[in-house]
C-alpha cells in the first residue's frame, strides 16, 4: 500500500477547496465514498492517511485526475 502521509496537510486542503468550489457538502462526498460524513472530515482536516486508492476515489467524485493532487508545490 502507497500512502501520501507527506504533504497530507497541503493534500487536504486541496480536496477541501475542491469539494467547496463544487458546492458538495462532506456528506455528500461521504455518502459517494461509502463512509461516515465523520470519516470525511477526517480526510479534510489531516487526522487519517489518505492512500492512493482513496485518493482514486476522491479524484472520481471530483471529477479531476490523480495527478492534480500528486502535482501540488512542496
Amino acid at each position: 500500500m502507497i500512502n501520501l502521509s507527506n504533504g497530507t496537510d497541503m493534500l487536504a486542503d486541496e480536496l477541501r477547496k475542491q469539494r467547496v468550489i463544487r458546492g458538495y457538502s462532506q456528506e455528500y462526498m461521504a455518502e459517494c465514498l461509502g463512509i461516515s460524513q465523520r470519516q470525511y472530515s477526517r480526510l479534510e482536516n489531516s487526522k487519517c492517511e489518505i492512500t492512493v486508492s482513496r485518493l482514486s476515489a476522491l479524484c472520481k467524485v471530483l471529477a479531476i485526475p490523480v495527478s492534480h493532487f500528486l502535482s501540488l508545490p512542496e
